[in-house]
């Protein structure tokens, strides 16, 4: 099988950095943002309807490359390593510095399946390997992240490992739920049991 590095077929943007766009308190700030939480950065592959974010607003606008925008890939730079495909994305949402948006260039390849790819075992410990040290948390450099190996093979190939992957995802979505509920129907009949216990105790006393 051949390959392809990423970085041969698409731009990668570090995101919005915070710490280093301190503004003038005197200029009026009338450029309304919104900065995407890490906490959406989940096992499942697609950005969730109900995302999190955080307000922002600045006086000068943001560069373009900070904007998310649908088909993008957004994958985290700190561990756990996850990325996640973007299928919508409401005007003036940006990302944070601690992760880096993927906009694929090249036609040939589905953004589904290139997120999933990155999800991979083989990826995250290649990532890994070489992180940057700043203070307690590990960055994976972008380097190495713009020439991971991407496999040459067809869009319809792509299409049915997404496919694949897509209902195994989901299936798994569900035996996570179900697992919750038990839990919870579980605690709920333990609670109750608890509560008639001590309500009876406290009669015969």
């Amino acid at each position: 099988m051949n390959f392809i590095s990423l970085q041969d077929i698409a731009k990668i943007n570090i995101g919005f950095n915070l710490n280093q766009s301190k503004e003038s308190n005197i200029l009026p700030k009338n450029h309304h943002y919104n900065i995407l939480s890490l906490k959406n950065f989940a096992q499942s592959i697609c950005l969730k309807e109900n995302f999190i974010t955080e307000s922002l607003v600045r006086a000068v606008p943001l560069n373009d490359k900070f904007i998310i925008r649908k088909n993008d890939i957004l994958i985290r730079l700190v561990a756990p390593i996850l990325a996640i495909f973007i299928q919508n994305a409401p005007p003036n949402l940006i990302y944070p510095h601690s992760t880096a948006k993927i906009t694929l260039t090249n036609p040939s390849f589905n953004p589904k399946f290139l997120a999933f790819y990155l999800n991979s075992t083989a990826i995250k410990k290649q990532l890994l390997a070489n992180t940057l040290q700043s203070t307690a948390v590990s960055l994976i450099k972008l380097s190495d992240l713009s020439k991971i190996q991407i496999p040459l093979i067809t869009i319809h190939e792509q299409e049915k490992i997404v496919q694949i992957l897509a209902l195994a995802q989901r299936k798994d979505e569900i035996l996570r739920s179900l697992i919750l509920q038990n839990q919870n129907f579980s605690k709920a009949i333990l609670d109750k049991f608890t509560q008639n216990t001590n309500s009876a105790q406290r009669i015969t006393q």
